[in-house]
């Protein structure tokens, strides 16, 4: 199928809205509420227990941010035909992911079996004002000039779609949970699986307080999951056994007024929380002096940390212009000398004069 639009890559990758979280009754655990807090969220009673990762975005959101703006104007400078494709393409559905999308999830989960991959279980799930009948003729159109087919099923009540696309493209396969609810996956199975009745992950009271951790107030994107064995080790061998694999994590970025992004690590312990803090801080620091060769030193010495209980957090909070000025080295495809230095003051500088500007600046 196409590569994605600009407005499309804002509703492809993008999240959830913020959804008022319900207010419990007296004497219900702090999961409990998250429970309930999480199954009202649009489009979460899709995503079956099985699942273990999250990503949400908010669209609207998600389409303010200078962040967002940014990349998706390189992307479409770099090839200049893209930009035309998808407007006649988005044009002929009559389809404005900006306008039409709301909440965009996608999920995740490791109960792969040996014929499977990872990849066979990934489900995307987007609300928003879609009508079945459009987005079905117009996939097939599209399908049909490219090569392709668009194959229907009927099961259980529903149309089952199945974008086959011609060689050296990714088949997908379709269906409507509501009537403004679309969900798609990577293979047959899993969505039928994420349609058929059974657990849901609202569910499991251990994702959903990571969820609700994640989903905060003004998150334009967040993501919460358990972490996957192999990578655990991976992390845990990267200190030296000094600190155990993590169990989970979750996070947020909010980006419609400068940047506030938070990241959070579960551990198996306080103690251990401390000893990855500790070893992250000397990793931010030579990570800040490596940085500064793009001139985004000042914004790398920003990230902030914190072990609460038994989780490490990383905090970066910047304000629209410390943004601008991160910005500005990558947009302008020069080297770190023809960049413009940072702002004045010494927020952020390193010691022994190893700040960003150049000697004497």
């Amino acid at each position: 199928m196409e590569r994605p639009a600009r407005s499309s890559l804002f509703g492809a990758a993008a999240l959830l809205a913020v959804v008022a979280t319900a207010g419990g009754c007296k004497g219900k655990s702090s999961r409990e509420k998250a429970q309930e807090a999480v199954a009202a969220v649009e489009g979460m009673n899709a995503l079956p227990a099985s699942v273990d990762v999250v990503l949400g975005a908010e669209v609207a959101a998600l389409s303010r941010s200078l962040l967002v703006e940014r990349a998706v104007a390189r992307m479409l400078t770099s090839d200049p035909g893209l930009k035309a494709d998808l407007d006649s393409l988005f044009q002929a559905c009559n389809f404005d992911p900006v306008r039409d999308l709301g909440t965009v999830l996608v999920a995740m989960d490791n109960a792969a079996t040996p014929a499977a991959t990872a990849a066979d279980r990934t489900l995307l799930v987007a609300s928003g004002q879609l009508s079945e009948g459009n987005l079905a003729a117009c996939v097939g159109r599209h399908l049909s000039r490219a090569g392709g087919q668009l194959v229907q099923k009927s099961a259980d009540g529903r149309v089952h779609y199945h974008a086959d696309s011609p060689p050296g493209r990714l088949d997908v396969w379709f269906a409507f949970g509501a009537p403004k609810t679309l969900l798609v996956s990577s293979s047959p199975e899993f969505l039928s699986e994420a349609l058929a009745d059974g657990p849901r992950l609202a569910a499991d009271g251990e994702m959903a307080e990571l969820v609700h951790r994640a989903r905060v107030p003004g998150a334009a994107l967040w993501a919460a999951g358990r972490v996957p064995a192999d990578i655990g080790k991976g992390l845990a061998a990267a200190t030296g056994g000094k600190v155990g694999a993590p169990r989970a994590m979750f996070g947020h970025i909010a980006a419609e007024t400068g940047l506030t992004a938070q990241l959070g690590v579960e551990l198996a312990s306080p103690a251990e929380a401390n000893t990855a803090a500790s070893l992250t801080k000397e990793q931010l620091k030579a990570l800040t002096q490596i940085a500064q060769r793009w001139r985004l030193g000042r914004a790398v010495a920003k990230i902030a940390l914190e072990a609460v209980g038994q989780t490490l957090f990383l905090r970066l909070a910047l304000s629209d212009e410390e943004l601008r000025q991160a910005l500005a080295p990558i947009d302008s495809d020069a080297g770190p000398d023809q960049n413009p230095a940072p702002p004045s003051g010494d927020e952020g500088a390193l010691p022994n004069g190893q700040g960003d500007a150049s000697p004497g600046g």
